[in-house]
């Protein structure tokens, strides 16, 4: 019989071999299940040139002084280890490996501080290990994929920062994007999500604000700081690649690599029972085998850049026309449609929302949480609003306003009522006049701001000492990640720390202001929404941490229900501060709110 190796025909004896047989000289032999061979596939290890003409492409040949890489010790990031240490010799770029120890396995820790750090080699690459820290030190059998996951992102971000690295490799393939594809269409994920991976995104890292004087924006200091903050690149060189192409450039330059058993175990995560489909590609629908696949993310990522440049035009629109504001001082956003907002795609609103939401969310990564929004936007786009109705989404409360009629009528000017009163003293009658009533038309707006937190964490706070010497500050701290807060003993303070929590119970926000205010106890405050989600500051008692005394109560900052004198505690609040759009310098100027 006869074969055909990339479009040329070669005779072949008749073999016996079992299907998806794998030989180290990169061929592959795929049985047509009779014991003859069907086709032969020639996998060819992936290249120095060939890596380094993809990451110049990717990096804008803007090459960094240094690079981290996140380094399972699996044959993926051995294989990129392997590729990045050729290509960046060339330029004198350190390398740093970080391999994340997540604890799931007895031998995982052996392995990440020992044999990963062996088979580095001569690689010339600086390696650490990062171990994960549970609550409780107890690793999670629930939602263990996704809370890995997070906790790995957050693990390695900070790890970058605090060697000074904004490029992470990632070792992510061509196989990982079928399978993200894959996972993201069964859990119903819009285009956006559906177009997979990119091969370069950035994730900004929230800066602590500068200490500046009073009055005085991070902008303008002489740093040139933009307060903006900084931000961790995530690179993916080998997405167009596949398994079979690393496996083979391991092998061909003798690069050892760990195999990870649970990778192979279809029940231990989602991602591994698809994994596990994938093996067989051949007894997949043509729709979901690989060559269809690549089709179809083509045609989604093209989509996805369309939809994402028109969602920044309209932005771009909308603040410039003022239509998109935000009070720093509350952490509150508002949004007003202009004609033709209806006519948006779906898509463009949903982004839209997540670009501002970005700003005020409690959340520290909206990515994965575009079904939400876009089933928020779906449901107000599907319905006209005729009242106001608030929706919840991404931790968020907002409130819709509908769109309605108003009637103006037209004024008088000074100078026409100086004449009509000339008139009238001179002739004894009044000058006739046609002055009609107009009718506007106020848009639908949106109000959006953090929700009321659940009951089941009414009793959470953290706890901030106050420094020991008088109007010294206090560190920075994020807190309910929108808020930047420092204090700072202004006289001798009751108690030597203070306490910060989000209120729940409408009946402690009545107690609290009681306090405060001095109000009566009918008092009805009509702002309890606001209230419930804005900070709120007491003495800390370990005794009693939960107790609303009088003596124990500081107030509001961000609200102004607070004496920094008859409190002896000076509280500083500042909204962070994100791009709109992670990557570009959009966004709305920093303010500072000092109380």
């Amino acid at each position: 019989m006869v074969i055909a190796i990339q479009g040329r025909w070669y005779p072949l004896l008749r073999v016996q071999c079992q299907p998806w047989r794998r030989f180290e000289s990169g061929i592959r032999l795929i049985s047509n299940g009779t014991g003859s061979v069907g086709s032969i596939e020639l996998t060819r290890p992936i290249s120095a040139h060939q890596f380094g003409k993809h990451m110049r492409s990717i990096l804008k040949l803007k090459i960094p002084p240094v690079v981290g890489i996140a380094l399972s010790g699996g044959v993926d990031s051995m294989a990129l280890a392997y590729l990045a240490s050729r290509f960046f010799a060339n330029y004198n770029t350190r390398i740093v490996a970080f391999t994340v120890d997540h604890g799931a396995r007895p031998e995982s820790a052996s392995e990440a501080s020992v044999t990963v750090k062996r088979n580095l080699g001569d690689l010339n690459i600086d390696h650490h290990v990062l171990t994960i820290k549970w609550p409780e030190n107890k690793v999670p059998e629930e939602k263990f994929e996704e809370m890995a996951r997070s906790e790995r992102r957050k693990t390695l971000i900070e790890a970058c920062e605090e060697h000074g690295i904004q490029h992470l490799l990632l070792a992510h393939t061509l196989d990982d994007q079928f399978e993200t594809f894959i996972m993201r269409l069964c859990k119903g994920s819009s285009i956006y999500g559906l177009a997979g991976m990119r091969e370069i995104t950035y994730t900004s890292v929230l800066d602590k604000p500068d200490d500046c004087d009073e009055g005085v924006l991070p902008a303008d200091r002489d740093s040139g700081h933009s307060g903006k903050g900084r931000g961790v690149h995530f690179v993916r060189p080998l997405l167009t690649h596949n398994k079979r192409e690393l496996e083979q450039t391991c092998l061909t330059n003798n690069i050892q690599w760990v195999e990870d058993k649970t990778n192979h175990d279809p029940t231990f995560t989602v991602r591994n029972s698809i994994r596990t489909l994938f093996a067989s590609p051949n007894n997949l629908p043509l729709a979901l085998q690989p060559a269809s696949l690549t089709k179809t993310l083509k045609i989604l990522s093209k989509t996805r850049s369309e939809i994402e440049k028109e969602a920044e035009q309209t932005l771009e629109f909308m603040l410039r026309r003022k239509l998109i504001s935000i009070d720093r001082k509350l952490g509150i956003a508002y949004l007003t449609e202009f004609e033709g907002f209806n006519k948006l795609r779906i898509s463009v609103k949903t982004l839209l929302f997540m670009y501002i939401m970005r700003q005020i969310s409690s959340l520290s990564n909206l990515d994965y949480k575009l079904a939400s929004i876009d089933s928020f936007v779906r449901t107000v786009s599907s319905k006209p609003i005729t009242r106001l109705e608030n929706f919840y989404t991404c931790g968020l409360r907002v409130s819709v306003y509908p769109e309605k009629k108003k009637t103006k009528i037209n004024t008088t000017s000074h100078i026409e009522k100086e004449q009509q009163v000339l008139f009238s003293e001179s002739t004894g009658t009044s000058i006739p006049t046609d002055r009609k009533s107009a009718e506007t038309t106020v848009p639908q707006r949106y109000t959006i701001w953090r929700e009321r937190i659940r009951r089941a964490h009414q009793n959470k706070y953290i706890v901030m000492p106050l420094p020991e010497e008088t109007l010294q500050w206090s560190e920075w701290l994020l807190f309910d990640n929108r808020f930047w807060i420092r204090i700072r003993a202004t006289s001798t303070a009751p108690q030597r720390s203070v306490s910060i929590r989000l209120l729940y119970e409408l009946s402690d926000i009545k107690k609290v202001l009681t306090g405060l205010l001095d109000l009566d106890k009918s008092y009805r405050w009509p702002f309890e929404a606001t209230l419930a989600s804005q900070p709120f500051f007491m003495y800390h008692d370990p005794d009693t941490p939960n107790e609303l005394s009088p003596t124990s109560l500081i107030g509001f900052p961000t609200l102004g229900l607070y004496d920094a004198e008859k409190s002896g505690v000076e509280i500083e609040c500042r909204l962070k501060t994100v791009s709109i759009i992670p990557g570009t310098e959009l966004g709305l100027e920093s303010q500072t709110n000092r109380v």
